[in-house]
């Protein structure tokens, strides 16, 4: 993932598509978090470091994973083109 230094967010790198955000995640379940994703085809292609520091924001691709997990809207998107 490169860095942003201005926003501390971690992207993954040549990432293209749709994302949203607003997926608190704690550090502890971080590890969990990730398997489940993998498991239900959801993917992650962003972090951003929370404050406190012991949270997480994660960024979900908008893929048909995510669409059946979450629906269609979300509180944050992300855009990328290549």
């Amino acid at each position: 993932m490169t860095q942003n230094n201005l926003t501390q967010i971690y992207w993954l790198e040549g990432f293209s598509g749709v994302a949203h955000g607003k997926h608190v995640i704690s550090i502890e379940d971080f590890p969990e978090f990730l398997k489940r994703c993998n498991e239900t085809g959801l993917q992650v292609v962003g972090l951003k470091i929370g404050n406190p520091v012991q949270y997480l924001e994660c960024i979900l691709h908008a893929n048909d994973s995510y669409i059946q997990q979450f629906g269609k809207t979300a509180q944050e998107t992300w855009y990328f083109r290549q």
